[in-house]
């Protein structure tokens, strides 16, 4: 084939002396060997594997291509070329005499069985009456024995795994055989009443083919080109189509439905949820994406929401019956969209005919989330609570505790992973102690960049001891809990005070306004009642409690008059929850199952009282962590959209400051082992990055260093205490302003920007500055350029913020 396209090589990792490629595929691990020579080479790659010349192809297009039958033809020779000919007709020979062997003792002793050997058997033609030879009876037997065998099972199997990691799936297929089949066995006409069904297999399909791959090679034995005259492919090639190709799909013209972790909601939102489930109440939960409902609505009749759900709003009477609830979450720093989801949940709930139990709640996160969810779960409560509930509750509460910790919290995904490397990585003289550490994934996990490792933590056990001291209790006293709505506190057995304080419960979380008039009210002395009930009030609790982080304990260590017993203490806190980290490594350059993370440790004199230390709970169960200890841990995504681009060519502006450094170093990570792997020139990537001093915490400077020399990253750090000449930059905002034109540039090109770091500090700052950038160059409003950055944070700005 001529082509007047300038030929290019096809990508190939250095092949080793005498064994090619072979070290570069995991014979146990084929696939994934196949996909992470993908992401690191591109669409095409050579791998020369004992003497031939596998071209592994991951894109769509080329794929297409290669499947034209007037170009190219199946390979059947690649998979027999270095076995032994005379082994492999020796083995088809045995089959082949095994089945005739089966139908001769068939003919010979027949039974009156309703099965495929008879039907063939016994059919004979309607027109000749010629009966089916016995050499065609063989054939049909070994196409049913292999053609469904491994294809079926495979799908089957995958099936099943995916939706018992997601049981809300795993409950609504459940639901709709329930719905058709009812007691009685599977008919040919109940298939197509089974569309959910459907879905998951054509889903699990689409996420692994049961035909993982096809070989293909050139037509008439002699070379040709691909991908438009760039690949010369060499008559010899084996051309191996693997299951990359499949891209995303739309079923019924709708997305796919999400089966991970309720993302939408927010972490904390999320994980409080968990105390509010019961034996009479549903929980709704789910997402949106493109205006289709994704979630699932369980066996109940009353149903509770903690935003982040939407639904069309249909007739008034889709929900008609129906009772439910509303506890918004949201974040006042921003602005636009604070509260929105849960109002619309409200409005489009109340549309559809169903009954609010409750005035609905709206928390902000950003000052007294505890408050609103008290003031919820106390207001559902009082509304839902039967009599015999009410008589439970007089009994007063008993201390008793059951269960494994990771049920009890309803972290059941948690798994043990093993750190492999800790590392301190700056100065703590200009700041908290910044760490690395490594951590070998549990079981076959695996990430993409961007993602977080989520971890459950157990409190410092100097904190614990403050606790047990305060209520006069050995560390070996042993305590159950029963009478109480908090499903996290069990009331099977009996657990030791020290294991339930450290382990199960929350006690570092500031006071709430209600909690304080608790304590206010359980104090005997009359001054130090006041002085509690103070707190309470609006601007002293945000500038004294909030702003200190004042807990529970702090508020009983400091008045020892207020006299509440360990078990109302018990029940005031709320269950321990599991921290995220964004990943900082990239999976294509870190050992197999292998993620770093970067945190700070957060121990210092407690703003509260500044004789007692505050203690992370997070950071300070990491930093106590050796390497070859253990860490219960798993993968959590995170926003669809927080990804690298597809092509390294599309320029990036990352915008981060402290550890929301992470994330940005696992994408440039990445980015290097694609462009040295495909050797190609990338586009434009900034990273703007805020430090305290250049030579006391620029994090991973001399790996970033290097990169910027190779041309991967430019480097646009800022200082706030103390920088080097030529840097006069305090701060990201700033540093940005200064730096515009080149941005609006970038942009212009193409650019997409990546922002983390807290929500109210650089993400606020950061987005007011790219609103003056937007109106300088458009000549517009702020109005107008809000809207724009509306318009593009789902694709072109996006971030990933905490705090």
């Amino acid at each position: 084939m001529v082509t007047s396209t300038p030929e290019i090589p096809i990508p190939q990792p250095s092949p080793h002396w005498l064994l090619g490629n072979i070290p570069d595929i995991d014979s146990s691990q084929a696939m994934l060997s196949t996909m992470k020579l993908a992401k690191l080479y591109g669409p095409i790659v050579r791998t020369d594997i004992n003497g031939v010349r596998y071209i592994r192809i991951g894109s769509q297009a080329l794929a297409h291509e290669i499947c034209d039958d007037e170009r190219f033809e199946k390979n059947v020779e690649t998979n027999l070329r270095f076995r032994s000919q005379k082994q492999y007709d020796e083995h088809i020979h045995f089959c082949w005499k095994l089945c005739d062997e089966i139908v001769a003792d068939r003919k010979a002793h027949p039974k009156d069985v309703n099965d495929l050997l008879n039907v063939t058997l016994q059919s004979s033609d309607p027109d000749t009456g010629e009966k089916t030879r016995d050499e065609l009876i063989r054939f049909e037997m070994m196409t049913f024995l292999l053609a469904g065998h491994d294809t079926t099972s495979g799908l089957l199997n995958f099936a099943f795994l995916l939706m018992l990691k997601n049981p809300r799936t795993l409950e609504r297929t459940q639901k709709e055989v329930d719905g058709v089949l009812g007691d009685g066995a599977v008919e040919v006409r109940h298939y197509a009443k089974l569309p959910y069904i459907e879905a998951v297999l054509r889903e699990k399909l689409r996420l692994y083919p049961t035909a993982p791959s096809i070989t293909r090679m050139s037509k008439g034995k002699e070379d040709t080109f691909i991908g438009g005259g760039k690949y010369r492919i060499h008559a010899e090639d084996a051309l191996v189509i693997y299951r990359l190709c499949s891209g995303i799909r739309r079923y019924g013209g709708r997305m796919r439905r999400s089966s991970g972790r309720r993302e939408c909601w927010g972490r904390r939102g999320s994980m409080r949820s968990r105390r509010i489930r019961g034996s009479r109440l549903g929980v709704l939960s789910g997402c949106v994406l493109e205006g289709v409902w994704l979630g699932m609505i369980s066996n109940a009749s009353t149903y509770i929401l903690v935003a982040g759900v939407c639904a069309d709003e249909g007739d008034g009477t889709l929900l008609q019956g129906v009772r439910y609830a509303v506890l918004g979450v949201g974040n006042s720093d921003w602005v636009s969209t604070f509260h929105r989801q849960p109002k619309l949940i409200d409005s489009l709930m109340e549309a559809m005919g169903a009954i609010k139990i409750i005035p609905t709640v709206l928390g902000d996160v950003s000052r007294d989330i505890c408050g609103a969810y008290d003031e919820f779960t106390d207001t559902l409560w009082k509304a839902l609570d039967s009599d015999a509930d009410a008589a439970a509750a007089a009994a007063g509460l008993k201390l008793e505790l059951t269960l494994d910790r990771l049920e009890l919290l309803g972290e059941k995904e948690m798994s043990l992973g093993t750190v492999k490397q800790h590392l301190q990585l700056a100065d703590t003289s200009v700041g908290p102690e910044k760490r690395l550490m490594e951590v070998e994934l549990p079981g076959e996990a695996s990430y993409v960049c961007g993602d977080y490792l989520v971890v459950l933590p157990t409190n410092h056990s100097e904190d614990v001891k403050r606790v047990l001291l305060r209520f006069g209790l050995p560390t070996d006293a042993m305590v159950k809990m029963s009478n109480t709505h908090k499903t996290f506190q069990p009331s099977d057995r009996a657990e030791y005070a020290f294991s339930l304080v450290a382990a199960y419960l929350e006690i570092g979380t500031p006071i709430s306004r209600k909690q304080l008039s608790i304590l206010a009210a359980a104090t005997t002395d009359t001054s130090q009642q006041e002085e509690i009930q103070s707190f309470a009030a609006e601007d002293v609790y945000e500038e004294s409690i909030l702003a200190k982080r004042a807990s529970i304990i702090d508020i009983l260590e400091k008045y020892p008059a207020c006299k509440i017993t360990f078990a109302e203490y018990v029940d005031m806190l709320q269950p321990m929850l599991p921290r995220q980290y964004s990943i900082a490594s990239s999976p294509l350059a870190s050992p197999p199952g292998h993620a770093t993370i970067l945190y700070d440790v957060l121990s210092s004199p407690s703003h509260f009282d500044s004789k007692r230390p505050f203690h992370g709970t997070g950071s300070t169960y990491l930093s106590s962590i050796p390497v070859s200890g253990k860490v219960h841990c798993y993968v959590r995504s995170t926003n669809a959209n927080f990804r690298l681009p597809l092509t390294q060519s599309t320029p990036m502006i990352m915008v981060c400051a402290g550890t929301g450094f992470a994330p940005m170093r696992g994408f440039v990570e990445e980015r290097a082992a694609i462009i040295e792997a495909q050797k190609i020139t990338p586009g434009k990537a900034l990273l703007y990055f805020e430090c305290r001093d250049r030579e006391k915490d620029f994090l991973c400077r001399s790996e970033l260093e290097a990169w910027e020399e190779q041309g991967i990253v430019e480097l646009r750090p800022t200082f706030s205490k103390a920088g080097s000449a030529g840097i006069g930059y305090k701060y990201v905002p700033d540093r940005l302003w200064a730096e515009r034109e080149e941005i609006v540039e970038l942009f212009r090109a193409g650019a997409k920007v990546f922002l983390c770091g807290s929500a109210s500090k650089l993400a606020r700052s950061t987005n007011e500055v790219f609103e003056k950038i937007v109106r300088e160059a458009k000549g517009c409003g702020l109005h107008e350029a809000k809207a724009f950055l509306d318009t593009i944070k789902q694709d072109r700005y996006v971030t990933d913020i905490f705090g």
